[in-house]
């Protein structure tokens, strides 16, 4: 069975891991797609999956850099002697 495409604020919850007031704070700053359903400011809100997965994507921190890379652990070395050269 296909996940559905509108989930409810407790799903969204549940899938980011993050709390009812946390998510709140999101959709409030409208850094959060979101939906309100009815009339009025106290009508439930819906959010669409692909919408929410996206915003996550987008919000991704940048990978860390391989541990043999330029700043891998001799180079993190050098810095940490005060031998390192400027770069």
């Amino acid at each position: 069975m296909p996940e559905p495409e509108l989930l409810t604020s407790a799903q969204v919850q549940e899938l980011l891991q993050i709390g009812r007031t946390k998510l709140w704070s999101l959709v409030r700053q409208g850094a959060f797609p979101a939906y309100r359903l009815g009339a009025g400011r106290s009508g439930p809100l819906r959010y669409r999956r692909s919408e929410v997965l996206r915003w996550l994507e987008r919000n991704r921190m940048p990978s860390a850099p391989p541990e043999d890379g330029p700043d891998g652990p001799e180079r993190r070395e050098e810095l940490a002697s005060g031998s390192a050269p400027e770069r």
